[in-house]
């Protein structure tokens, strides 16, 4: 009987060790559904539209930058030449991540490491003007430096940010009107 199983059991691996068949069919291709042709989008107005408010005072020595860019309201030349600093508008919904995540990544962007918002709200300029609460402030990185506004509109809840990055010699000769046009902005867009 023991001699009977064995002879069974060595079968039955020996019959599962066949070499494995591969197999393959052939099937009909099913066509696909005609190509649709994509929705364009909306032809580009002939004249940009006007971001820039007639009644922002524009600090001197400003001039409106008339090329468009993505997600921003406008965008400035501050000063002249090859020396003049872009200055960048923007406008987002709500508070777009808070502004210890802004803040943080700005100061990546100047290569300074993060901060804490207590280290933040002690070095930044913070003021209100009606519902909008105004942050200006100067980042010193290592080659390059930043001027930075964020304005929060709490009954729009909306936020504006206006950003200068250049070298701290130009950073230090437009700083003040930087910050002027930034305290401007938030008492106009807090009046209406």
């Amino acid at each position: 009987m023991h001699r009977t199983f064995i002879w069974l059991a060595a079968g039955l691996l020996l019959a599962g060790c066949e070499e494995p068949r591969i197999e393959s069919y052939t099937t009909k291709k099913e066509s696909a559904p005609p190509a649709q042709a994509m929705p364009q989008p909306p032809a580009a107005p002939s004249s940009p539209p006007q971001a820039v408010d007639a009644s922002w005072p524009i600090p001197e020595g400003w001039t409106v930058d008339p090329q468009q860019r993505p997600m921003r309201l406008a965008t400035f030349r501050a000063g002249e030449g090859g020396n003049s600093l872009e200055v960048a508008l923007s406008e987002f919904p709500g508070d777009t991540g808070g502004i210890l995540a802004n803040v943080n990544r700005w100061r990546g962007q100047v290569g300074l490491p993060e901060t804490t918002l207590a280290e933040f709200e002690a070095e930044a300029s913070i003021a209100d003007h009606g519902p909008v609460r105004l942050y200006t402030m100067r980042f010193r990185g290592p080659s390059v430096h930043m001027l930075g506004a964020m304005l929060f509109n709490q009954q729009a809840n909306r936020t504006r940010f206006l950003k200068a990055t250049g070298p701290a010699a130009e950073i230090d000769a437009h700083e003040a009107a930087f910050n002027d046009f930034a305290a401007r902005l938030a008492q106009d867009w807090g009046k209406g």
